[in-house]
């Protein structure tokens, strides 16, 4: 009745949608005729409406039954057709011979300097330059110009060079990443090259080098790139900026509950009978009646890798290439680390961008100390009475 309009149109419209909102009722309740046996349908208006339905076929007798029959009424689609056809089309001289030179270009080495040069400019915020591969000597103590007493980790960086550069398909070269391959160290072992497969050794052999103890990969933008060869020392870094390390905990075996989480253990009396060790019950009664993932438990402790939080550089030996770095770091005295400049924390100054050149070398001092550091040689610190 919403539809009733004053227009004849409108009418005829409406009249039709009721006509055909009456006969679907009608064939879901009596189930005498399937609508799918219907192709058209037409309406005619006049003194008495009527719907006229085409039917699709008169009687399920005319219906294919297997199929074979639907191939004997369509025979057409028995023709044999490719699946894939390559569309042929007439090529030009001048379009043929850039379509060789692309793949001459492709398929030829890169040329390492000419792009390291055109994509060569300064450092810009957002920009990422590699990193370097130190070994850890131990920990000593530095002091503030307030009066603090700093342990500081001792890392040294010797014989780290670029073995080979990687640029990635967006960047214009063949690899899937844009990154450097750093190493340190060549093997004194025997046995262990021994044992190296043929594929690392020919790696190694196809750039001339002997393999190296400890290598490590990291991604940099295009314009920090190097020429494999390039000796990165602790001149690479400044004194006050934030930096990550990157090495293998010690490794401590099987440990309980109270040296692996610190737990506080059962008590020495009152019943307690060979359990002041122990952890005490784990949670899984019969409501979940299991215990769930990550429950704390005793296990294997060390010998994992693992990242430091962003660390302050407090002085700089540019003679024997150690970096002076507050806090500790993971590894045993004489393990590798990987260390690479934080994301997290600005530069206090530019950095030395895509690294120190040796002009800059000349000019720089024994030792770099950070502002708040106090040197070796300064006066004794010295501060006013505690009022009473």
């Amino acid at each position: 009745k919403s539809l009733v309009s004053r227009n004849e149109n409108d009418q005829k419209k409406t009249h039709s949608i009721l006509l055909i909102v009456k006969l679907c009722s009608h064939f879901i309740k009596k189930k005498r005729i399937m609508l799918s046996r219907f192709r058209n349908v037409t309406i005619r208006h006049g003194k008495e409406s009527k719907i006229i339905f085409t039917s699709i076929r008169s009687s399920s007798q005319d219906a294919p039954k297997n199929l074979f029959e639907v191939y004997e009424k369509n025979s057409h689609w028995m023709g044999q057709y490719e699946r894939n056809p390559v569309i042929k089309t007439k090529i030009s001289q001048n379009e043929l011979s850039n379509l060789i030179g692309k793949e001459s270009n492709r398929l030829a080495p890169l040329d390492l300097e000419h792009y390291i040069s055109e994509h060569k400019r300064e450092w810009q915020a957002g920009d990422l330059r590699t990193g370097a591969i130190g070994r850890k000597l131990g920990m000593s103590v530095l002091w503030t110009k307030e009066g603090f007493r700093h342990a500081v980790t001792l890392v040294q960086i010797s014989d780290c060079r670029v073995i080979d550069t990687q640029i990635s398909r967006e960047d214009g070269g063949k690899d899937t990443v844009t990154q450097m391959i750093l190493a340190s160290g060549d093997y004194t072992n025997v046995d262990y090259i021994a044992n190296t497969s043929r594929e690392k050794l020919k790696w190694y052999l196809e750039r001339g080098l002997f393999p190296k103890e400890f290598w490590a990969a990291f991604k940099v933008t295009n314009n920090a790139l190097l020429m494999p060869g390039t000796e990165i020392n602790a001149s690479h870094f400044k004194p006050g900026q934030f930096i990550h390390l990157r090495g293998t905990t010690i490794y401590q075996g099987f440990q309980g509950v109270m040296k692996r989480w610190g737990m506080k253990g059962q008590p020495k009396t009152h019943g307690q009978s060979k359990t002041h060790r122990k952890m005490g019950a784990t949670g899984g009664g019969q409501d979940p009646g299991r215990i769930f993932p990550g429950k704390k438990m005793a296990g294997v402790v060390g010998g994992k890798n693992s990242t430091t939080p962003p660390l302050k550089i407090f002085r700089i030996n540019t003679k024997y290439n150690i970096l002076y770095i507050k806090g500790h770091v993971p590894g045993e005295v004489g393990g590798f680390l990987r260390i690479h400049d934080s994301r997290y924390k600005k530069y206090p100054k530019p950095p030395y961008f895509p690294t120190i050149e040796e002009s800059e070398m000349e000019s720089l001092e024994e030792d770099l100390f950070e502002d708040h550091v106090v040197r070796p040689t300064d006066l004794s610190l010295e501060f006013p009475p505690y009022k009473l």
